[in-house]
């Protein structure tokens, strides 16, 4: 139901994000102009996977992290790490479709969309998932708010869904009761905000929506004097001002005259009791977690999945590191030289082992532009001297190296990325910079150690920790 509105909004808000790159942070969402409705989808997305590393804790820990208190703590590190966190456009262009299913039936059909998409096939729910889940909503924000006051005040742990769906059948009702005109108004609004997401005019809506809408409420008059008033046809379309005016008109429901004016037609609203919600799938940000493939996780096994990410991290590290193919003379440059005609290494070839070598032969060639570039060895181990030749004028820049990521080809570095950084791969680079920065070996292994501890990485055990301890090693020897 609804697919034409759901693949339109979908795709317009996709290629606004598709001009974010191969990640993006929330506030990228945010200032890329897509609407709040999906922004609030993926960032409640993000705390169910904050959620879910909160339970792991609880579990294996040997303290206790329970408590208020230590709950509102991890919220304040929950609002950083959604706030930082790079968000990959594959998982997040599959969110976006999610999120505008749900909004999509959530607008037109709240009651039955909350239920389905907090229960899914399950018949009993814990509290604190009931909650979590009920932070995916952006409209209707009432709903959410005195279901939550509601079950907290009964103290119940579990609710199962026969009692959610009673309770909001009791909220609908009362709300309808003491607020109808509010309730409607705020409904209409939230159904031509989000509808006619893309299009010109945003306060016009089909009267097939707006009668599913007030058949789930049980305001079976108010469809009639849609049908008398404005149009018999589903697919007719009305700015909202028109809808008001037909459900708030003084016509008397009922008697023989509107019966003269009424249409009768098939009816085009489906069964709620028996239609399902398209599938939604909650921690659909699969780079950011390792579960087995019996859990129907996407990790990365093909070979086309993983040239893929080796090419998303290529242009991460290139707008990270500003590393990027140079000519040997800045002049054949401006003369529209081809990058086939250009000397020079690319992102992922420096970290071949057949391009490091062929670097060492031409360490004369710079590899970084700019003043905010990595250093190179003999700017880290000769500070001064760096200083002093900074300030003679000379026309030829410095030869300049990308430090301790010679060390390490692109597989390695696809491998460490994964297991020791969990996918992160700003951690990984902003690490890298810092052994750069490193005065000595014994400091970069200490960076390396707290890096262990804060992942819970075992350096004995783990082949990736093995791995960089020796590159380092290495590296400082050579310096």
């Amino acid at each position: 139901m609804f697919e034409k509105e759901i693949r339109f909004i979908v795709d317009f808000n996709i290629n606004k994000i598709k001009r974010l790159g191969a990640f993006f942070t929330v506030n990228d969402l945010i200032n890329s102009d897509i609407h709040p409705a999906i922004i609030q989808y993926i960032s409640a997305e993000l705390n169910y996977l904050l959620h879910l590393d909160r339970r792991k804790i609880l579990k294996e820990s040997v303290f206790d992290y329970s408590g208020k208190e230590i709950a509102q703590l991890f919220e304040k590190i929950g609002e950083i790490i959604r706030n930082n966190k790079l968000l990959p456009f594959e998982d997040t262009k599959r969110l976006v479709e999610q999120a505008v299913i749900f909004n999509v039936n959530f607008v037109i059909r709240p009651r039955w969309t909350l239920k389905r998409f907090v229960y899914d096939s399950e018949e009993i729910r814990n509290f604190n998932d009931i909650k979590l889940f009920l932070k995916y909503c952006y409209f209707y924000d009432y709903y959410p708010n005195i279901l939550v006051a509601f079950f907290d005040k009964k103290n119940l742990l579990e609710i199962p869904v026969s009692e959610f769906d009673k309770a909001l059948s009791k909220i609908e009702m009362e709300l309808l009761r003491t607020q109808s005109r509010i309730i409607i108004d705020d409904s209409l609004k939230a159904l031509s905000e989000f509808i006619n997401i893309g299009e010109s005019n945003k306060k016009i809506i089909g009267v097939g929506m707006v009668e599913t809408f007030l058949k789930e409420k049980g305001l079976q008059d108010y469809i009639t004097k849609i049908r008398t008033l404005l149009s018999d046809d589903p697919k007719q379309k009305f700015e909202v001002d028109e809808f008001k005016n037909a459900i708030y008109s003084g016509i008397p429901i009922g008697t023989e005259s509107s019966a003269l004016f009424a249409v009768s037609r098939p009816e085009s609203v489906p069964d709620q009791s028996t239609e399902s919600l398209p599938k939604i799938n909650k921690g659909l940000f699969s780079s950011f977690t390792n579960t087995s493939s019996k859990e129907g996780d996407s990790r990365i096994t093909d070979s086309h999945k993983e040239e893929e990410q080796l090419n998303q991290l290529e242009l991460f590290l290139n707008s990270k590191l500003n590393i990027f193919k140079e000519t040997g003379n800045d002049s054949s440059e401006q003369n529209g030289n081809s990058d086939s005609d250009r000397r020079g290494t690319g992102t992922l070839e420096l970290f071949d082992d057949a391009s490091l070598r062929e670097n060492k032969k031409i360490k004369e060639e710079p590899l970084f532009a700019g003043q905010n570039s990595v250093p190179n060895i003999e700017q880290l181990s000769n500070p001064v001297e760096h200083n002093q030749e900074q300030s003679e004028p000379d026309s030829s820049s410095a030869s300049q190296s990308p430090g301790i990521l010679e060390y390490f080809s692109n597989r390695e570095t696809m491998r460490i990325i994964s297991s020791i950084f969990n996918n992160d791969s700003m951690d990984f680079i902003t690490t890298m910079e810092k052994i750069n920065e490193s005065q000595d070996r014994e400091s970069a292994l200490s960076l390396i150690n707290s890096v262990f501890l804060s992942y819970k990485i075992n350096a004995f055990s783990s082949q990736e920790a093995s791995m960089i301890i020796q590159r380092v090693e290495k590296y400082f020897s050579e310096k």
